[in-house]
């Protein structure tokens, strides 16, 4: 079974959570490894979050300091005879009132979807209202269990950003690439390491593809070599070496060959990253936050297993002049908990992910040698 999980994470280059979590009306349940992300950074806190409602609420001191309201008495107000709660930065004003679904903005009254309320002692407040109240952008991560909460105008910065470098690989007509993936796994108290180096050429006019792939585990090293063109996908046999081939669809190949080096588009990927000011020679994006693709890859891999991912972090470098892709970096931790007739084994992975292009639009040809294309056979599925 460890093999199998260990080829089913390999195969996919993977990443992130899902969790999803209940709530009945009016429950309070403490949500400890609910992560709050702000201006890409992950915050702790001194008292757990919690879900009320369907609805994240944090401790009000602790998230107002997080959100840059100065932390003093004329900043944040607290009055103990009405529970009342006032928040002040930057010429907003923001009144809650615990027990109310009654809030004002600068004296503007606003509808809560929840009330705050008190907690073991602690106030607590709703994470979306106050933030968007001090004009942050808030983004829900369900993979990750976590909270993203952004400055719009940085939100929009980053969103422009990832536009441009779209725009620009996916206007490439060949590129090169290199993956390598270095993998630290736990299973049933057993050690081992994947490490897997794949290189890539793309011709992404012609939809044509070579890669190169080196896979370390187990003790042992796996080569391998992978054309493919059109409708057809040519394997190296590991055993023989000679070449086998199987049918794709061809146009469906051609979006995904287009999109080789396109970075993810979402809210979250807008509301997780943050721009590296202190870079002077590129852009660079940095945050704690997973690509959807990659995830939900591997969901769909280990279907019937409980997945739970650690914070992650992503690095992307983009060229400054013409915005392409350089280099992205990703680190993550995962718990795998898979059950095998009645019993939950437990499987732990620290994986590092980096990610190089190079010579978009470069002067070379890449094609199918004569060779495979006469010999090749139809694999059997």
């Amino acid at each position: 079974m460890k093999k199998k999980i260990l080829l089913s994470i390999c195969s996919i280059i993977l990443v992130s959570l899902f969790a999803s979590t209940s709530f009945a009306a009016n429950n309070i349940k403490e949500s400890p490894k609910t992560k709050i992300i702000i201006d890409g950074k992950s915050n702790k806190y001194t008292k757990t979050p919690i879900n009320y409602n369907g609805r994240t609420m944090l401790p009000f001191r602790e998230v107002s300091v997080n959100l840059g309201v100065p932390n003093d008495d004329n900043h944040i107000i607290w009055n103990g005879k009405d529970r009342s709660i006032v928040l002040k930065k930057d010429g907003i004003n923001v009144s809650l009132k615990i027990g109310s679904k009654k809030a004002t903005i600068n004296s503007v009254e606003q509808t809560l979807d929840v009330e705050p309320i008190l907690h073991n002692g602690s106030t607590y407040i709703p994470a979306r209202f106050v933030s968007q109240a001090f004009g942050k952008k808030v983004v829900w991560d369900q993979a990750s269990n976590s909270v993203l909460i952004r400055e719009e105008s940085e939100f929009n910065k980053v969103k422009s950003i990832l536009e441009k470098s779209n725009a620009a690989s996916n206007s490439a007509n060949n590129m090169k690439c290199t993956y390598s993936m270095d993998m630290d796994m736990t299973a049933a108290g057993q050690k081992s390491n994947v490490k897997i180096s794949c290189d890539m050429e793309i011709d992404i006019k012609n939809s044509i593809s070579y890669t190169k792939i080196v896979m370390n585990m187990l003790g042992m090293s796996i080569p391998t070599e992978q054309y493919t063109a059109g409708n057809k996908v040519y394997t190296q046999d590991l055993l023989s070496g000679g070449w086998n081939y199987i049918e794709i669809d061809s146009e469906l190949y051609k979006n995904q060959i287009t999109q080789q080096a396109s970075l993810e588009l979402s809210e979250k990927m807008y509301a997780g990253l943050t721009v590296d000011t202190s870079s002077k020679n590129d852009i660079v994006l940095k945050g704690n936050v997973y690509m959807d693709s990659l995830t939900n890859q591997l969901n769909q891999a280990l279907t019937g297993s409980g997945i739970e991912y650690d914070t992650p972090y992503m690095e992307i470098t983009l060229d400054k002049d013409t915005y392409l892709p350089k280099k992205v970096k990703m680190d993550m931790k995962m718990t795998i908990n898979q059950t095998v007739e009645g019993k939950t084994e437990k499987v732990t992975a620290d994986i590092k992910l980096d990610m190089t292009y190079t010579d978009f639009n470069g002067d070379f040809e890449v094609k199918v040698p004569d060779e495979v294309i006469r010999n090749a056979k139809k694999a059997e599925l």
